[in-house]
């Protein structure tokens, strides 16, 4: 794709300054397809959250995407400048592929913390349920936090996890029981 074969040199010059006004437009579409796609396949089920505010998945998307553009005094983009110094070897050298995962993984971050901004906003009493969870588990010897195509999921430390049984389904339906 043009992302593919434009990236190393569309950070390059982001992180040093001298990104044009047409590369940097080209990066942020980009991004948000990536970032869009992302909220479409990873966090279908959270849909209902983002429609509830009145906002498609593409809103937020661009939402996403704010903190990540974001200029410092000097005009330079401070969390490109961070990623570049982030990576393992030089970016010059990095297989393209590879570039791509990481710049890949750095929006899905950047998203992922946008959405838990947005479920705070939404939903105060499930976002202090959640934050009292993930405190309790940094001490906890028995269960650990562990992220998956599911999102977060809470697991035993010493005992199997049986994910390699099928979904239990709990249903309203009296046939079932």
């Amino acid at each position: 794709t043009a992302l593919n074969k434009n990236l190393k040199l569309y950070l390059e010059k982001i992180s040093d300054g001298s990104i044009s006004k047409q590369q940097l437009t080209e990066l942020i579409h980009y991004s948000r397809v990536i970032v869009q796609s992302h909220l479409y396949q990873l966090r279908a089920s959270l849909s209902f959250l983002y429609s509830q505010q009145g906002l498609s998945a593409e809103d937020v998307a661009w939402d996403c995407l704010g903190n990540l553009f974001i200029k410092d005094a000097q005009f330079h983009y401070p969390v490109f400048v961070q990623f570049r110094t982030s990576l393992s070897s030089p970016l010059e050298t990095i297989p393209d592929v590879e570039l791509f995962s990481a710049y890949k993984s750095l929006l899905i971050t950047f998203a992922d913390r946008q959405l838990a901004r947005l479920f705070a906003q939404f939903d105060v009493d499930g976002a202090k349920i959640h934050r009292n969870i993930r405190d309790c588990i940094k001490q906890s010897s028995l269960f650990t936090l562990c992220k998956d195509i599911r999102g977060l999921v809470l697991k035993p430390i010493t005992h199997d996890s049986l994910d390699h049984l099928r979904n239990f389904i709990l249903s309203n339906s009296k046939k079932n029981l």
